[in-house]
This record gives structure tokens, C-alpha cells and sequence, in this order.
């Protein structure tokens, strides 16, 4: 069960992501991008998860919570690559 977070009402998950070219190879490219993301999940209730936890069906049937399976989109952000400055010597 280390792989899944228990979140109760009103609370949050929020992490930092690195964005740099490796990921994004339109970072070279001066412009305005918009970014967005999407958060999915088949839940816990879903076979293919709870198996390779070694969860049976019986213990799924019991769980005393939801688990939530879906997805989600991410608020959308705008940035802006600028030219990289060359530094003079």
C-alpha cells in the first residue's frame, strides 16, 4: 500500500517538476507555450493495481473507503522562453 495516499476532504497533494529541454525540446524555441497535465488513476479498485500490491478481491471488497479512478486536468499556466543571453569574457 506505499504506492497510495490517503487524502481526506479538503486536503491536497502538490509537488515540483523540474521543467527543463530533456523533457521539453520545445524549451530552445523562443515562444509562448501554454502547459497543462493530467492526473488518471484505475484506482485501487482496479485489478490490474491491487494485484501487484498482492490484494485479493476479498480484501478490495472490504476496504472501508473509496478509492478514486478517473481523470483529471491540471489548471493551464502560460510561459514564456526568452533567447538565452550569450555572456561576454
Amino acid at each position: 500500500m506505499g504506492r497510495w495516499l490517503v487524502l481526506y476532504p479538503g486536503y491536497a497533494v502538490r509537488a515540483t517538476l523540474l521543467i527543463d529541454k530533456t523533457l521539453f525540446s520545445f524549451l530552445d524555441t523562443p515562444g509562448k507555450y501554454k502547459l497543462r497535465a493530467a492526473y488518471s488513476s484505475g484506482g485501487l479498485s482496479y485489478p490490474g493495481n491491487y494485484r501487484q500490491l498482492g490484494i485479493t478481491d476479498k480484501d478490495v471488497a472490504g476496504l472501508t473507503y473509496p478509492s478514486w479512478s478517473g481523470k483529471v486536468q491540471t489548471n493551464s499556466v502560460w510561459i514564456t522562453v526568452v533567447p538565452k543571453k550569450v555572456l561576454k569574457n
